[in-house]
């Protein structure tokens, strides 16, 4: 309980530094992050969006140690709800906001004549709007929609994330409202520092290190062009599915398996431990096949029918990459949940150092200095199906004593034997004994 109120004040805290931050950096950040030739452009546009989104930040970092908490006491169908009710939220706006996204007037303001008479006659050609384009193009000009869609969709995020960090306190509240006087005297900053910093320092390596890698890569597409960050954005987007759905369902395992293994129960621990195997590989193979059957109806969703072609010329060579990411997506997703449930942050963290460092940041710096996206998604697929592997072997066949499968279910063994005997020689002890048991 003293942690939860400790975790909470830490969280916003680092939230609102946060936030001061972007405050004062968005305008080099967009700059940094923009192709070259754009950079102005997408400034003028996303500089609002920038600073209604720094709003956000305060409660979406106390977002992630609110649903850790929710999850530490148990409350998983509680968290999931939440998290459901405000991303459906969050999904509406930004549809919504979508919805009222039209630049075809303006676009045909930078036609020829001959087109626009075109356009009378017969309501789009894509031949002659691609003309346009390239005209306006030209001109610097950019769509006046699109400074409102980018604030609309700030403004729905920064809402909804206040909305589910108000809703998680509301809960942490309903928690320790009985105990609450005893629990914040019992709040004391150096326990909870000392406690992360045994316990959870390399989770957080593994949170600044897997974040930093998404925003690596992205800037690193961006700054090739437009169409190859549109092949960035789809390629993560795309295999987000793979990873939430997955992930989402195996975080009962958090707690089943580390009540088995705190009962010494090792044998059905691992059978556990097999179920969610073979949960993870099946994610994997469905993902994969969906990813296989809708490769056209993705491309085209992706982009507009002037864009489509470029955007499929550099998507389709690597659709091979996108396949083999599912898996490794759905993999990751799973056996997360079940280190996690062997309380083996250490080597979890320690393992996506390795894999960050010696597989993602060299594929990043050679994509980047050759300008070569096919690059940066070999990278990813790559990072992620390394720290997969790890992960399983951590799970299948290392114990955190570094013990095999076989030692593992031995010590169950005798440790539940030891148990039961304890059990059996205080059955007859009376009330002083049943109390005690």
């Amino acid at each position: 309980g003293g942690h939860m109120v400790v975790s909470t004040g830490v969280s916003l805290l680092c939230g609102t530094a946060a936030m001061t931050a972007l405050l004062f950096l968005a305008e080099p950040l967009l700059h940094f992050v923009s192709p070259p030739e754009d950079a102005d452009a997408v400034k003028a546009i996303a500089i609002q969006a920038c600073y209604i989104a720094a709003a956000s930040l305060p409660f979406s970092v106390y977002i992630f140690a609110g649903a850790g908490i929710l999850l530490g006491a148990k409350q998983i169908g509680k968290t999931m709800s939440l998290f459901l009710l405000w991303g459906c939220g969050t999904a509406i706006g930004i549809v919504l906001a979508m919805l009222r996204l039209d630049c075809r007037d303006e676009e045909m303001e930078f036609c020829p004549e001959d087109i626009k008479t075109g356009f009378d006659r017969i309501d789009a050609m894509v031949e002659d709007l691609s003309q346009c384009r390239r005209s306006y193009a030209k001109d610097g000009w950019v769509c006046s929609s699109y400074e409102g869609f980018l604030a609309s969709s700030a403004a729905t995020l920064s809402v909804c994330s206040a909305g589910l960090a108000l809703s998680l306190m509301a809960c942490h509240y309903h928690l320790i409202a009985p105990h609450r006087v005893r629990l914040l005297a019992a709040a004391r900053a150096s326990d909870f520092f000392a406690a992360w910093s045994r316990e959870a320092a390399w989770v957080a390596v593994r949170s600044v290190l897997g974040n930093s890698r998404h925003f690596v890569a992205l800037v690193v597409a961006l700054r090739m062009g437009i169409t190859q960050s549109a092949a960035w954005i789809l390629f993560g987007s795309v295999s987000q599915l793979a990873y939430a759905i997955p992930s989402n369902l195996s975080c009962v395992a958090m707690i089943t398996i580390s009540r088995l293994i705190g009962r010494g129960d090792l044998p059905n621990a691992r059978s556990v431990l097999n179920d969610y195997r073979i949960f993870g590989v099946a994610c994997g193979v469905v993902f994969c096949a969906l990813a296989a059957v809708g490769e056209e109806s993705i491309i085209k969703s992706y982009s507009k029918e002037t864009e489509e072609e470029a955007l499929r010329a550099v998507i389709q060579p690597v659709w091979g990459w996108v396949l083999a990411y599912q898996p490794a997506r759905a993999m990751i997703a799973v056996y997360q949940s079940l280190v996690a449930a062997r309380q083996a942050f250490s080597f979890w963290g320690k393992s996506t150092a390795f894999c960050f460092f010696v597989v993602f940041l060299p594929s990043a710096v050679a994509a980047a200095l050759n300008k070569d996206i096919h690059i940066l998604l070999m990278g990813e697929v790559l990072y992620t199906t390394a720290l997969a592997a790890l992960l399983y072997l951590k799970v299948h066949w290392l114990s955190p004593e570094t013990a095999g499968p076989e030692q593992l279910e031995g010590a169950g063994a005798e440790e539940g034997a030891e148990r039961r005997d304890e059990e059996e020689g205080g059955g007859g002890g009376g009330e002083e004994e049943e109390d005690r048991s």
